[in-house]
């Protein structure tokens, strides 16, 4: 940072996090020696990657949201609840559209290099703009794990050819606990918040199905698709908006 006169706004971390669409918790109520109790979302495995950003001055930049399948039926709908909030914040939700697996929804080339062009160069020019004693050549380092998509030649070339002002820097192998700020102090949080919003979200499934008559014995939550995914965008914003904020 000393060398190439870089401030601490643009050192940037970055880390993926998994969340699933519905809390999968192995533990529930039911009677004391029953056996073989089933659970509404023991199965469910549906799930997203969340790249989460910040530097050490307190930005926090905003979600890329990524999705397996090929298509953008595969992302929550235009008309997901809170969905023009997201995209006001700059969320950037897309998909893996990978030939060998097509049903992982982990960080690939194709999202790699999309998170640097929709979240990370407009902030890095953002900086800029803002700050007189920086130019357009002004270098940021981005601080990351060696998750196999980072440390790849491909990706690296990419970011060397595409990003010059770019400096990647890796945090050691089994280190991410004690040296990355992502995994020290805010994927923990992120995590928990949304989870919150989920449980919320099943909770007024079940409030809706009472008010109707149903018994509490017979309530049913949502494991289709498409309503789990356009419900996980809510949720993002409203972490993204407890972030900006003293108490994020």
């Amino acid at each position: 940072m000393k060398w190439d006169n870089i401030p601490p706004k643009l050192l940037i971390n970055i880390d993926q996090l998994g969340n699933y669409l519905l809390p999968n918790l192995i533990y529930t109520w039911h009677d004391t020696g029953s056996k073989q109790v089933d659970s509404n979302t023991k199965n469910e495995k549906g799930a997203y990657t969340l790249l989460v950003t910040s530097t050490p001055t307190d930005e926090f930049l905003p979600f890329q949201q990524v999705w397996s399948g090929k298509t953008s039926a595969s992302m929550p709908k235009p008309t997901a609840p809170k969905m023009k909030e997201a995209v006001k914040q700059g969320m950037h939700l897309t998909i893996t559209n990978s030939q060998t697996s097509p049903q992982s929804h982990f960080s690939i080339l194709k999202t790699m290099k999309e998170w640097m062009s929709e979240i990370l160069i407009p902030y890095i020019q953002h900086v800029i703009a803002k700050d007189p004693d920086l130019n357009e050549h002004q270098k940021a380092i981005v601080f990351l794990d060696v998750y196999p998509i980072h440390k790849s030649d491909v990706f690296r070339a990419h970011v060397f050819k595409e990003y010059s002002n770019v400096i990647l820097i890796f945090v050691l192998g089994n280190c991410t606990g004690i040296f990355q700020p992502a995994d020290v102090g805010l994927q923990q949080i992120v995590k928990h918040m949304l989870k919150q919003q989920t449980v919320e979200y099943m909770l007024s499934f079940h409030k809706e199905q009472l008010k109707h008559g149903i018994t509490p014995k017979s309530v049913k939550i949502t494991n289709f698709i498409r309503p789990l995914h356009n419900a996980t965008v809510a949720g993002l914003v409203h972490v993204y908006d407890f972030m900006q904020t003293l108490h994020g």
